[in-house]
This record gives structure tokens, sequence and C-alpha cells, in this order.
């Protein structure tokens, strides 16, 4: 059975769009104009959509799914509503499995969860969250709000080193060019030349052979193999709390990430706060979704720390929070105002990380066009040495 996405004209409700599951276009079709609908236009629903648009594609469904709980929808209205502007058969699937699970008397989360692929398990606990705290149309405001500014940074950060990888790129392209041809005319003109040639040229003429090009390919699918590997297992790593600790005390990236990674958590926890969630299960709730394992751990030390009677600050006390963050903390706790306080303390955490970021995407620029500009010039300087030498001997 496929979805298909359809507009027609109903005899006395007019213009009407939707869905419809059939096996084929024409039994879609029949199935439509037995309930008196004229159609215009019928497709297929893709199965899936692409990396640019699944990127897209929960923060503009949580966004509808918010405006409709606040325009008074019902949450069967507000899924069926959903159903109908369905863009794959994933989404389409998942909808119908959440409107049945709620006729059923199931809970939104729950349902949710049954559709990993769509709805994560971080996004299925807040979704629980919102139902267990009568706040659910918050909830998903907050977690728009983080989503849109995850990808902002991320964005940002992917412009920024757009440039820098694109002249990596040519500069490897055209050394491997002058390596695999311009190399050998080289090697065959000094061949038939009576001189000794300087160091760096013989140096660089041993690329000429084929066993020395095939070694050169060798080396450089090891090193695209271990970029590939690290970039796979990365995750993973920065979840293990030992690993995620030697990531971040990598030079450049590593308080970047670090940062990036507690102003995710503090998001979480303010939203959690705001929901009215007691400070010591918000903390539970953050460290259960939390993508370090270092701050995983620390709030976890923290929720069992409230557990035992010590305040907020005391705990974070030893971790490498922000001294900025600790004060807001201690003057939140003693206030009785500590979600506006993190609100203040967030700003300067994100102008830190925006700062850092900056500087990250000021100097990788200017190191990789350093290194292209050696590794360019000691070659060329290989290659014409000797032919320099030879015109001072001529003269």
């Amino acid at each position: 059975m496929a979805w298909f996405q359809w507009q027609g004209l109903h005899a006395e409700l007019g213009p009407q769009k939707g869905i419809i599951q059939a096996s084929t276009a024409n039994l879609a079709k029949r199935q439509l104009y037995l309930q008196q609908i004229y159609v215009r236009s019928l497709s297929k629903l893709p199965s899936k959509i692409g990396v640019r648009h699944s990127r897209l594609f929960l923060p503009g469904f949580l966004f509808q799914w918010q405006s409709l709980l606040e325009a008074g929808f019902d949450q069967q209205l507000a899924w069926q509503h959903l159903h109908r502007n369905s863009q794959t058969e994933a989404q389409a699937e998942a909808c119908v499995g959440v409107i049945n699970a709620l006729a059923q008397g199931s809970g939104i989360a729950s349902a949710m969860a049954r559709y990993p692929r769509l709805f994560s398990s971080e996004v299925c606990a807040w979704v629980e969250v919102g139902e267990t705290t009568g706040r659910l149309p918050d909830v998903l405001q907050g977690m728009v709000a983080t989503m849109e500014a995850e990808r902002a940074r991320q964005k940002q950060m992917r412009d920024a080193l757009r440039y820098p990888l694109i002249v990596l790129s040519v500069a490897a392209i055209t050394l491997l060019l002058m390596v695999f041809f311009l190399l050998p005319r080289f090697a065959a003109i000094y061949s038939q030349l009576d001189v000794t040639l300087p160091a760096v040229t013989q140096t660089l003429m041993q690329l000429e052979t084929r066993a020395a090009q095939q070694k050169l390919l060798l080396v450089l699918g090891a090193i695209a193999g271990v970029v590939s590997f690290i970039q796979y297992r990365f995750k993973v790593w920065v979840r293990h709390p030992q690993h995620c600790r030697a990531i971040y005390r990598l030079p450049l990236v590593g308080q970047w990430l670090c940062q990036q990674h507690l102003l995710h958590d503090l998001d979480m926890l303010v939203l959690a706060t705001e929901s009215a969630i007691p400070l010591q299960q918000s903390c539970q709730l953050v460290s259960e979704h939390s993508a370090s394992g270092y701050w995983q751990q620390q709030w976890q030390s923290a929720s069992a720390g409230l557990s035992q009677g010590l305040t907020f600050s005391q705990t974070l006390a030893a971790s490498n929070l922000p001294d900025l963050l600790l004060q807001a903390i201690a003057a939140g706790e003693q206030s009785g105002q500590l979600t506006r306080q993190l609100q203040f303390a967030m700003k300067q955490v994100t102008l830190t990380l925006d700062n850092q970021q900056q500087q990250v995407t000021q100097i990788v620029p200017t190191i990789v066009l350093i290194l292209v500009s050696v590794v360019v010039l000691i070659l060329l300087l290989a290659l014409y040495l000797p032919l320099f030498q030879l015109g001072q001997t001529v003269r």
C-alpha cells in the first residue's frame, strides 16, 4: 500500500486536499470518486525526504503541532490535520499510528516512541513532560526554539568552514595531478641531464615510480578511512565520560564543543524548570538525554546531590561550569528566581560560544591556506630548482 497526496473538488464542500492510502493511483482516484470528490491532481508521497529537508522536518512539524494546540484543536483534530499535510509516507504512517493510539486511550509520547526514525527518544521524553505537566504547547515552543538555535549555529560553522574545505580539496586534487602527470615529465628531463639533483628534488622524484604512487594512494586512502571512522564513532566517544574529557581538551574545537553541549543541556534544563518539574527530576531528565558523557555525569551528580539536601550550586561546584553560570545559579537559589538567572547566564554562554566559534572560523582558514601554500611552494621549488642551477651553470 502506498500513500498519495491529492487535491480535488467536493460536490458540496468545495476545494479539498489530503492524502489517501491505496495500492495504485487508479484505486486512489476511485476511492475519492466514491466520496464525491473530483480529483484534480494526485501524486505519490516519497518514502523518505532528502538530507536537507530532514533537518527542517522536526522543527516545522513541532511548530505546526504547537500552533494547532494553541488555536484550540484537541489532540485528535491536531494530528488529523498533521496527517493531511504529511510530506512522506513515513510521516503519514506515524500520524495514523498516533491517531489510532489516541483513540485507544494511549499517551502521545508512547505512541510517538513507536516511530524512532521520526521522533527521537529525547523528543518523546519532552512530549511526555508536556503531557504530565499540562504545558505541552510551551514545551513544544521551547523545543522548536532550541532546535532552531542549534541549527543556526551549525549552519554558521558549516558556512565558515566551506571555503577552507574547498581550498583544501582543490589543492589536494592539484597536488595529485602534479605528482601523477607533471612529475614524470620532469623526471624524464632530468634523467637526460648529467646534473646532480638537490636533495629535495631527489626525494620528490622518488614519487615518480608506480610503486611509490601506489603507496601514496594507500596512505591517502588510509587517512580518508581514519577520518570516516572518527566521524562515524564520534558520537559514541562523546557519550563516554573519559573519551569526552579527552575530546574537550583538544585545541580550538574542544572548548567550543564543551560549551555547545552545555548550552543544549541548559536549554533543556530551563525548559524543564519552566514546566514546573522539580529541579532534582529536571537534572535527571537532562542527564538521560545529554549528548555529552561528561555533562551527563555532572547532571547525574547534581541530581544525586539535590536528593541528599545539597544546594544546586554546591552540586555543580566541582564541574567545568563557567564562573558566571555558577554565580547565576547561586543568586537564583537565594532569590528564588533560578529560571530567570539561568536564562541570563545562557545568554552569556551563547556569547562566549559565538566568540569561540568566530575564533575557530578565523584561524582554520588561515592555517589551511598557510599549509597549502607551503606544500605548493616546496613542490615547485623541488621541480624548478635544478633548472635554475642548470641556467646558472650555462652562464
